[in-house]
């Protein structure tokens, strides 16, 4: 049988192209078949970051990187080379499919990374270019955050309750703080 929903929780939608000098705001178009649905399977969408000229999707289990106006080099049947380019949002493609967040306010940024928490790996993680890296482990926080994170921070966000995560970065002192 067909359910019908209006809840979609892993779509991203995309906007129309901004121009210079239109009278329109065309960023603020959005038409209906201008989305991109995630995998499902790797649960709600919670945080979408651009990122050195990335945009970067978090899911409670799953990185990905969705594609925005891609180039390539193809070579054609004559040898020579051809500039070619995707559309906004035209694939997406997995960082990971374990480790995730699923905490909005849990993620922050310095020049050169981003910094977020994952409660199902109980892990804070370090992303530079694709891959994100657990520095908890390099910290020696793994087993403090392994014993004390439990309760209310593995089902809340909401931090301006006081069940849930935030955090910030210091760019004075390079340091990522989680609250």
């Amino acid at each position: 049988p067909y359910l019908s929903t209006n809840k979609y929780d892993v779509r991203v939608h995309r906007s129309q192209p901004k121009t210079n000098g239109e009278l329109t705001d065309s960023w603020g178009i959005f038409k209906p078949s201008d989305f991109l649905d995630l995998d499902t399977l790797q649960g709600f969408l919670n945080q979408l970051l651009v990122h050195q000229d990335k945009l970067i999707a978090w899911q409670n289990q799953g990185i990905s990187l969705l594609s925005v106006n891609e180039r390539s080099v193809t070579q054609d049947n004559n040898g020579a080379l051809q500039l070619a380019s995707g559309g906004v949002l035209a694939r997406y493609d997995y960082i990971s499919k374990v480790i995730g967040s699923q905490h909005q306010f849990g993620f922050t940024q310095s020049q050169d990374s981003v910094f977020f928490f994952d409660i199902n790996t109980k892990n804070i993680y370090k992303m530079t270019q694709n891959a994100p890296e657990a520095i908890t482990v390099s910290k020696s926080l793994a087993s403090y955050l392994n014993n004390n994170l439990n309760g209310l921070l593995q089902i809340s966000d909401n931090p301006y309750l006081n069940k849930g995560l935030t955090c910030t970065y210091d760019f004075k002192y390079n340091e990522a703080f989680f609250t």
